[in-house]
Order: structure tokens, then C-alpha cells, then sequence
């Protein structure tokens, strides 16, 4: 409130003495005693002073006005300020007052500017300590400039004390406390910095974006590749499954036929089981990769003889390797007969993969397979070695060839097919293993791949192996292994279902038939409150009404102890671990082993807490 008053109470005090600057020069020009109430008399000769005298009774204001101009005792400037004739040097007289009020003028006008653009903000945005610096400015002028044009003529050097007042207040006002204005003394840094600031970030900012751009290229030029595998791999999958599908169908076809003769029936069965053996195949590739790379392969820990597995990986190829005139030849060095501790099933998918390929790529010449221990000898590295002299692969082939549904080119497919599939596997096997697989090879002179495992070595995804039953193997072939058990089969499929209770019955089983879940779980519940629970179930899982897994779970909830056996066409990793949840206590997919499904149901049958029919 004070400083909204301040600048009106100080022109009112301004006022009256602009108006005695008027009436003091109009004084200096009278004779003593002519006209006016008051003549400004000669000074004595003593001390070069003069006084002003009032008429009557000067009053109240009168006091006040004759105390703050020292009742006319003053030398004007002007006597000061005089030539070497003596006479008033008048062009610097009114050279000084014009440059004073011309500086005035100036200060005013910074000042109303200062003024507008403090009231414009709102009041919890001004900033009061550049306010109070303003009031400073423009009383430093009003004390300075103003004051030196009224001393020229008028004796108010008092009047000036009194304006000092407020001038004294806004100045220590201010220096009260300097560190809120430190801030306005650093704008100019601050508004660098934040600049400078800004500009990094801007910067940064381009960097991210440039980044960004690269990332999203690279993504996009890796989606597209990716398409273009998904594509390829597509149209490798639709050729490698209708191959064997022809064969089947077509084959099948002609054993319908009634005047199929009889000499060609087996050799018609014989090549529907081989393609459809292949098809199975093709798809435990397919599930073996997709189990890999999510981190859910199972390996086993167990004796075995690596030799013996090369030995019978290379005798199963000997039939075709004969057949485009290629020597199969093996190289197994001394002391590998002993067994060693790894997994031999994917020791044997390693070999398979990497024994098929040299003989489908060399279509003449040698194909030579060596197993050897590594440098550090047998207990530390074994290494298998596969050579042929087929088509070799350029620098960037050997890059890709250990890709996904990858193969050197798209002639390589239509001339040797396959999926491209079995190099990724085998090393990805092999590096689960404790080992890799590499090649080197060389355009039109062959190829040379080598595998190797760390026998011994047991990874977090290891698991040791079940104890097998010794008998197991020829309990599967037998007519009788399940006589006198009762058997749930709960299967909607007709095909299926058949062809189940086929093998069943063939070993001496009753067999009870079910084509969806909720009947299952009802006959599980009913046969099992009149004391004769099944001795086994085999459950699909996909099923109408009720699936396989919610049947079990309502199995379970009833009481029923009965083992059941998850025999389905879910054959992930995931899917068995489902079923194991829900209470199952195997998990078969299909298409089951038939003599190894007769086995499993005949141990779990005969196991020492089973629920066996009163």
C-alpha cells in the first residue's frame, strides 16, 4: 500500500516547488519592494547572502514554506557559475538544465515502463524486489536531476532532505535482503544456461529420434525378412507335408482297390508307414525347435555307447547312400566303444540330422563320419565329424545354414527339399549339451561339419531319467500284458477310438468307451463309488462338453485314485505340464507308441498304490 502511495506523495511534494522554481525567477527580476508579497533583497557585502522577507502574518503553510526555503538566505547557482567577466555563464547554466531535464524525461519514461510491466503480471508473479529498485531509480532522479534545476534559482536544499526520506527507505528496503534479487542479477546467466540447456536437449532429443529412426529401419527390415522366412518356411512346410501326404493317400487308395493284388498290398503298407513315419518326423522337428527356444527341453543324463549310436544313425542310411552311388564310410578311434553320460536320444538327433544331410547333399563320392575325442580326451570333449563331398556352401551359405527354416537358397529346396530345420536343432542340441556344431566348407568340394558334447554335463534343464521297468521292452509286444485289467478310454474321435481299443483289446484288456469328458468323469465317479474304479484311463484332452484336463480335475475332486494317462494330440512342453497339474500321471502324444503306451499302462496298473477294481 505504501509503495502504491509513495509516487503520488512525492510529485505533491514536487509540485510547490515547481511552482516556487516559477515565482523565484520572476523574482530575481523585481526591484525590493515592488509588487508580490515577498522581494529578494540584495545580499550584504559580508557573506554575499540575501533574505526573503514576508508580507504579514505568513501562517501555518507559510512557516513550512519559509522554513524548507531558509526564508530566501541562499546564493543562487547562477552567481556560481560565471565567466571571467563576472557576468552568470547562461549557455552552461541552461546547457546543464536541458540535459537534466532530458534525463529526467528519461528516467520517467523507463520508469512508467517499468511500472506498466510490473502491473501487467499477475500479483503472485511480480517480482517486488525489482519494484523497490525502481522506486530507487526514479527518487535518485527526482533527488538529483529535479533538485539541480530547482538550486539553480531557489533556495530548497531542505526540500531535497525531505525527498532523501523515501529514497533512504526503498534503498535499505532493498539491501534488507539481497539474495531474493540474486536471481534477477543472474537472468542473464540463467537465461544462457537454460538456453544452452535446451540446446543439449534439443541435441539429445535429435540423437533419440535419429536412433529411434534406426531401430524402427532395422525393425522393419527384420520384420520383412522375417516375413519372407515365415513365407518361405510356409511354403517348405506345405511341400514336405504333401509329400508324404500323396504318398499316404495316395497309397491307401490303392489298397481300397478290390482288385489290388496281393504280392503289392505289403509293399503298398510299407510305403504308407515309411511317409507317415516321415510326417511324424517332420512335426517332432517342428516341436523340438519350438521347445528350444522357449526354454523347455528335456534332457536326460543316462549311460549309453556313442559308437553303437553312430553305428546304427550310419546303417540307416546305408539303403539310400547306396542308392545315388555314395560310399558311406565310418571312423570311430579306439577306447569309444565304453559308455559314456550324456543324452543319447539327442546325441542320436544330432547324428541323424547331421549324417542325413551329407548324404542328401553329395550326389556322388564319399561320405565319411569320425568320432574321436576331443583334445582334452574322452571324459572332457566328444566329437563327431561328418565329411562328404557333395556341393559345398559359399561363405554367407555357411552363415545361414544354422538358421531357423533356412537352407542355402530357394534351388537348394526344389532340388534336395527339406525344412531347414535339422542344422538349427542339432546345434541348439548340441550347445544344451555342453558343445556347438560348426562347418567349413567350400563351393563344389564338400563340406565338413563337427559336433561335439561335453559327456557328463548336466545343465538346469537336465533332468535324470525314471527308473524303467528291464521288462518294459518286451512287455509292450505282449497278448497278454493287460489281461484282466479294465481300461477308460475317453476319446471322441472314431478313428481313434478304434484304432486305441484295437491295441488294447489285443493285449487282453476290457476296454470302456467314452466320446467326452463329462460322460468320462461320470463313469470315473460311478465305477469308483461301486468299488470297481478303473484300473487305468486314457484321456484326450480336447474333448466336447468337458475337456480332458477338467474331467480329471473332477475325477480327482470326487476321490477317484484311478491313474490317468494324457493321451493327446497337445504335444508341448506346456501341454504335459497341464496335465501333470490336473492330476494326471503321464502324458503320451500323439501318435502314441503303441507298445510303449501297453507298457505304461501296465506299470502304472501294477504299481504298488494302484486303484485296482474290487
Amino acid at each position: 500500500m505504501f509503495r502504491a502511495k509513495i509516487g503520488p506523495i512525492c510529485m505533491a511534494l514536487l509540485v510547490p516547488g515547481a511552482v516556487a522554481v516559477g515565482w523565484s525567477m520572476r523574482g530575481l527580476d523585481q526591484e525590493p519592494g515592488r509588487g508580490g508579497t515577498t522581494v529578494l533583497t540584495s545580499w550584504p557585502a559580508d557573506d554575499g547572502c540575501a533574505s526573503l522577507a514576508a508580507a504579514g502574518d505568513p501562517g501555518v503553510l507559510g512557516s513550512l514554506f519559509g522554513f524548507f526555503t531558509n526564508d530566501g538566505s541562499y546564493m543562487p547557482r547562477t552567481d556560481c557559475m560565471v565567466t571571467q567577466t563576472g557576468e552568470t555563464d547562461w549557455a552552461w547554466v541552461w546547457l546543464i538544465i536541458g540535459l537534466s531535464v532530458a534525463v529526467i524525461a528519461g528516467y520517467l519514461r523507463i520508469f512508467a515502463f517499468w511500472r506498466k510491466a510490473y502491473r501487467a503480471e499477475q500479483p503472485r508473479d511480480r517480482n517486488h524486489k525489482l519494484m523497490d529498485l525502481a522506486w530507487i531509480f526514479i527518487l535518485c532522479a527526482v533527488c538529483g536531476y529535479v533538485s539541480s534545476i530547482v538550486l539553480f534559482v531557489w533556495p530548497a536544499y531542505r526540500l531535497l532532505g525531505l525527498l532523501l526520506i523515501p529514497l533512504a527507505f526503498f534503498t535499505w528496503r532493498f539491501t534488507w535482503n539481497l539474495e531474493s534479487f540474486r536471481s534477477a542479477l543472474s537472468a542473464k546467466r540463467l537465461e544462457r544456461e537454460l538456453r544452452e540447456s535446451l540446446e543439449r536437449r534439443n541435441e539429445q532429443l535429435e540423437e533419440l529420434v535419429h536412433l529411434a529412426t534406426e531401430e524402427l529401419i532395422a525393425a522393419k527390415v527384420e520384420a520383412e525378412q522375417a516375413s519372407e522366412a515365415k513365407s518361405a518356411f510356409l511354403a517348405n512346410m506345405s511341400h514336405e507335408i504333401r509329400t508324404p501326404m500323396t504318398a499316404i493317400i495316395g497309397y491307401t487308395d490303392l489298397l481300397l482297390e478290390e482288385d489290388c493284388p496281393e504280392p503289392d498290398r505289403q509293399g503298398h503298407t510299407e510305403t504308407i508307414a515309411r511317409n507317415g513315419r516321415h510326417l511324424l518326423g517332420l512335426i517332432n522337428d517342428i516341436l523340438d525347435l519350438s521347445k528350444i527356444e522357449s526354454g523347455r527341453m528335456d534332457l536326460e543324463q543316462t549311460g549309453c555307447e556313442p559308437a553303437q549310436i553312430v553305428a546304427d544313425v550310419v546303417d540307416q542310411f546305408r539303403h539310400r547312400a547306396a542308392d545315388r552311388a555314395v560310399l558311406l564310410r565310418t571312423e570311430i578311434a579306439p577306447g569309444l566303444t565304453e559308455r559314456i553320460t550324456t543324452d543319447p536320444t539327442r546325441f542320436r538327433q544330432i547324428a541323424t540330422n547331421l549324417v542325413g544331410n551329407a548324404v542328401k547333399f553329395t550326389e556322388h563320392g564319399t561320405v565319411t563320419v569320425r568320432l574321436f575325442p576331443g583334445e582334452d580326451g574322452p571324459a572332457t570333449t566328444l566329437v563327431l565329424e561328418v565329411e562328404d563331398t557333395g556341393i559345398g556352401m559359399t561363405p554367407d551359405q555357411q552363415e545361414r545354414c544354422f538358421e531357423p527354416f533356412a537352407q542355402a537358397d530357394a534351388s537348394t529346396t526344389r532340388r534336395f527339399g527339406g525344412t531347414g530345420l535339422g542344422l538349427s536343432i542339432s546345434r541348439k542340441l548340441a550347445r544344451l549339451l555342453g558343445g556347438d556344431v560348426v562347418v567349413r566348407s567350400e563351393p563344389g568340394r564338400g563340406s565338413v561339419f563337427t559336433a561335439w558334447v561335453a559327456p557328463g554335463a548336466a545343465p538346469e534343464c537336465v533332468r535324470q531319467p525314471a527308473r524303467q521297468d528291464p521288462d518294459a521292452a518286451t512287455i509292450g509286444h505282449r497278448r497278454d500284458a493287460l489281461r484282466g485289467l479294465r481300461i477308460l478310454l475317453a476319446e471322441d474321435g472314431d478313428d481313434n477310438r478304434r484304432l486305441v481299443r484295437f491295441h488294447l483289446v489285443r493285449a487282453g484288456a476290457e476296454v470302456f468307451l467314452a466320446n467326452d469328458g463329462r460322460i468320462a468323469a461320470e463313469m470315473m465317479e460311478r465305477e469308483h463309488a461301486a468299488g470297481r474304479a478303473f484300473d487305468v484311463v486314457l484321456m484326450d484332452m480336447q474333448m466336447p462338453n468337458m475337456d480332458g484336463l477338467e474331467a480329471t480335475r473332477r475325477a480327482r475332486a470326487a476321490g477317484v485314485r484311478s491313474p490317468v494317462v494324457a493321451l493327446t494330440a497337445n504335444a508341448m512342453q506346456r501341454d504335459a505340464d497341464n496335465a501333470l497339474a490336473a492330476g494326471c500321471e503321464a502324458h503320451v502324444p500323439k501318435p502314441p507308441d503303441f507298445p510303449a503306451l501297453i507298457a505304461l499302462c501296465h506299470r502304472l496298473a501294477h504299481r504298488p498304490d494302484a486303484s485296482r477294481a474290487a
